[in-house]
C-alpha cells in the first residue's frame, strides 16, 4: 500500500502542477480530487479510489506529457501490485 500511496501522491502533484490539467480530458479535475483524497485515505479506500482514478485516466493517458504518462504507468504498475490474487 506504500507504493501505491506514494504513485498516487506522484500523479497528484504532476496534476497540481499542470496548468491546463482540468482542460485535458472530461474527468480531469475529479481524478485530481480523487487522488488528493487519497493521500490520507486508509487502506481498502485507498485501494478503491485509486482505481477509479486509474480508470479516468485511461481515456487520456496518451495525451498527456512524457512524465505525467510515465507517473501513471507506474499508479498502475502500483495498483497491479496491491491488487489481492484469487
Amino acid at each position: 500500500m506504500a507504493e501505491l500511496r506514494k504513485a498516487a501522491l506522484e500523479v497528484h502533484r504532476r496534476a497540481g502542477a499542470d496548468r491546463r490539467w482540468d482542460r485535458r480530458f472530461t474527468r480531469a479535475a475529479l481524478v485530481r480530487e480523487t487522488l488528493a483524497t487519497a493521500a490520507d485515505a486508509p487502506g481498502g479506500a485507498l485501494y478503491a479510489l485509486v482505481e477509479a482514478a486509474v480508470g479516468d485516466l485511461s481515456e487520456a493517458a496518451a495525451s498527456m506529457p512524457g512524465p505525467t504518462r510515465a507517473a501513471i504507468a507506474r499508479l498502475r504498475e502500483a495498483l497491479e501490485a496491491a491488487t489481492p490474487q484469487t
